[in-house]
């Protein structure tokens, strides 16, 4: 099969990818061969054209928009970055090729619905080695949101955010979520200028870019409205990673206490809501992992060891690990 130069050919896995003639490009990443454990779907570029063996499932192709030149211009030059886009306009797989290009810096996943490094509802950094298609469940440094949408809490959402770009590494490419209308717009305006970067990629229609910062703009074209996942395969994502995550979580006892996020007192929601509760956990002030809450068995399971506290969030997991929201009014 043949990966013509200027063309993306989309592809889902798991499967096996292999170029018999030239290198193929995958998140940035240049190579003759690529194993993909995960059933993402996943675009493959040719600088110069290649020839390919692969037993992936075969999506689509569309023509180049004109990424590459991009991604190399940025990761070569270093300074913040930040990614703007609705949903699926492919901010998560520029800002990823964009970082490992780089080969050095830091990603900032801001997006706490479908999050890349670590868990939904935590905002996380990631350094240190190549980032693939599947999340690493791994962070350099957490902070938990506790919600899916940013909108349930504007305010602390660009608190922690902040919180996660304190200095100008060599790159820092920051990866946004798609809440973009409404008071998302206004959001996105205040993150632009408490991080001050010094680039700014627009995907698609719809970003709004604040005065002064126009020159420092770069505006790409999105992906193909066929790649765009449902809001079910949304949520069914989310549901697979805390699958994951959890799937060798132990108990272990617990007081009924911990800091919380915006629940006003600890009767303010029937008792059996709280089971299953998504906490933050610390240790020494420093988010290490995720556990979740059991009010009748005064526990929290999960996989970390050791921790010290816990913040509780505003959704709850079933056995299923199906998410459930509590109810935004009782956020302050």
């Amino acid at each position: 099969m043949k990966v013509p130069k200027g063309e993306y050919l989309v592809f889902k896995g798991p499967c096996n990818i292999r170029a018999i003639q030239g290198e193929i490009k995958i998140l940035g990443l240049e190579g003759e061969e690529f194993s993909i454990t995960s059933d993402d779907t996943f675009s493959v570029s040719s600088d110069k054209g290649a020839d390919i063996i692969t037993n992936c499932e075969f999506i689509t192709s569309f023509p180049s928009l004109g990424w590459e030149g991009v991604i190399e211009a940025i990761a070569s030059t270093g300074g913040i970055a930040i990614v703007l886009g609705k949903e699926d306009s492919g901010k998560t797989y520029l800002s990823k090729s964009i970082y490992n290009a780089s080969r050095k810096g830091k990603f900032v996943d801001m997006d706490v619905g479908q999050s890349t490094v670590f868990l939904p509802g935590f905002l996380s950094t990631f350094s240190g080695s190549s980032l693939w298609l599947n999340n690493p469940l791994r962070f350099a440094e957490s902070q938990f949101f506790g919600d899916i949408t940013p909108s349930i809490n504007p305010k602390l959402h660009l608190e922690l955010a902040l919180k996660l770009v304190k200095k100008r590494e060599d790159l820092t490419v920051v990866d946004t979520d798609g809440w973009l209308n409404g008071y998302g717009r206004k959001h996105k305006e205040e993150l632009i200028n408490l991080l001050d970067p010094d680039f700014i990629i627009s995907m698609g229609r719809g970003v709004h870019v604040p005065p002064g910062y126009e020159e420092r703009t770069i505006r790409l074209r999105t992906t193909p409205r066929s790649l765009f996942k449902s809001r079910e395969k949304r949520a069914e994502r989310r549901r697979k990673l805390f699958a994951y995550y959890f799937q060798n979580a132990e108990k272990y006892n617990v007081l009924l206490e911990g800091r919380r996020l915006g629940i006003r007192g600890s009767s303010c929601l029937p008792m059996d809501w709280l089971d299953g509760l998504l906490v933050g956990l610390e240790n020494n002030g420093r988010i290490v992992g995720a556990g979740l809450l059991s009010v009748s068995s005064q526990s929290i399971l999960t996989p970390c060891r050791t921790f010290d506290n816990y913040i509780m969030g505003f959704i709850a997991l079933g056995i299923d690990m199906r998410e459930r929201r509590l109810n935004p009014t009782l956020a302050k």
